[in-house]
């Protein structure tokens, strides 16, 4: 049995594995316009006339085909890696095929569900189908955001905070930046490789501070507090608002962006109706390039905005020992990398390499010693 994987190479072949899923899913898309989509649409409307019915056969026989072409990609990633993080686990494909069986089955469901309302918007409203597809996709997304941002620990945050003396460290530094915690909670993020962090929201009329259980494994009072600042940082530079604008316009560039490109070539590639069934991939590939170049774009005010509230902290902590030991502590975390390749660095990440936030926190610590000989 090979060596474990360490957490840097566990991250750096999930970031490859998640650009060979990119890449081989626009190709499938881009074979399915060239090659297939058109005579399968045809085969189907043999047998009925039925829009619903078409929309219903045509997906079915598309995502499967969709999950054989990515499904080495899906092994990889999902089973093999794992396996080679912890080698000694036994290795049950059998059991991990069902376990795929049923996510996709629900995957499934989903997009067949918006499969079904995105073409009832084209054929029922042809002019403006495009704004309403951007409405739904919002208000999903907002929900979704809502989920990911406080639900997410908030349903396990049922322990109570028992180190009196590290819940009033963390009170009094937040009562310093205006807030008024009343509870402190541990709470268990579904993914157990996810990077710790710490929320602030309210409930009930209360104000709750949540710290992942990941931070009991021996960070210190310091490192904790640190991550409490990255935290107000964000109420105090209102990120949470300005993301969820950048959401908004993504969103509707992205749909617009691909509305626009499916009006100049739809017919070039043969489809007669934008409603046409055979054109989905097409639409498809290109809310999947538009989508990305968003998501690009999107990620760099993601790192604009991390690189403001690492600032916030130094300033706020004065306490760049306590920075630099959070970045090191965290670079042994599977869910990043002290060096992810640079591609990776400017497109897929939300923040800076911790490389980077280290030598940031480090010339900070310098200019503050410096200010204080003067």
């Amino acid at each position: 049995m090979s060596n474990p994987l360490s957490p840097g190479a566990l991250y750096r072949h999930k970031l490859y594995a998640r650009l060979a899923r990119f890449c081989l899913t626009l190709s499938y898309l881009l074979i399915m316009v060239v090659s297939f989509s058109s005579p399968l649409a045809a085969a189907i409307k043999k047998f009925s006339e039925s829009s619903v019915i078409m929309i219903t056969v045509y997906s079915v026989v598309f995502y499967a085909g969709y999950f054989v072409f990515l499904f080495g990609v899906t092994v990889y990633e999902e089973f093999w890696l794992p396996r080679r993080c912890a080698p000694d686990r036994p290795a049950r494909f059998l059991e991990w095929l069902a376990g795929i069986k049923s996510r996709e089955i629900r995957r499934f469901g989903v997009f067949f569900l918006a499969l079904q309302i995105m073409y009832l918007f084209i054929e029922t409203y042809i002019a403006t189908w495009w704004i309403n597809v951007t409405v739904v996709a919002v208000l999903v997304d907002l929900g979704w955001f809502y989920r990911a941002r406080l639900a997410r620990m908030f349903p396990h945050a049922d322990e109570p905070c028992a180190d009196t003396l590290l819940a009033q460290r963390l009170i009094r530094k937040a009562e310093f930046a205006g807030f008024d915690i009343q509870e402190v909670r541990w709470g268990k993020l579904p993914d157990e490789h996810a990077l710790p962090r710490v929320l602030l929201f309210r409930q009930s009329g209360k104000t709750l501070l949540v710290l992942s259980k990941q931070l009991q494994s021996g960070y210190a009072a310091e490192e904790i507090e640190m991550l409490l600042t990255f935290e107000i940082a964000r109420y105090y530079l209102g990120h949470t608002w300005k993301r969820l604008i950048i959401r908004i316009v993504r969103i509707a560039a992205v749909v617009g962006a691909a509305k626009f490109l499916l009006e100049q070539t739809s017919r070039a590639h043969g489809f007669a109706t934008l409603f046409d069934i055979a054109g989905f991939p097409l639409l498809a590939a290109y809310f999947l390039i538009a989508g990305m170049s968003a998501f690009v774009i999107g990620n760099f005010f993601e790192r604009v905005f991390q690189r403001r509230a690492d600032r916030y902290a130094l300033i706020f902590t004065q306490n760049a020992e306590a920075f630099l030991s959070l970045m090191m502590r965290l670079s042994a975390s599977p869910a990043t990398e002290l060096r992810p390749p640079a591609w990776a660095a400017r497109t897929v990440l939300g923040t800076d390499p911790l490389w980077l936030r280290i030598q940031r926190a480090r010339d900070f610590a310098q200019n503050l010693t410096y200010g204080n000989r003067q």
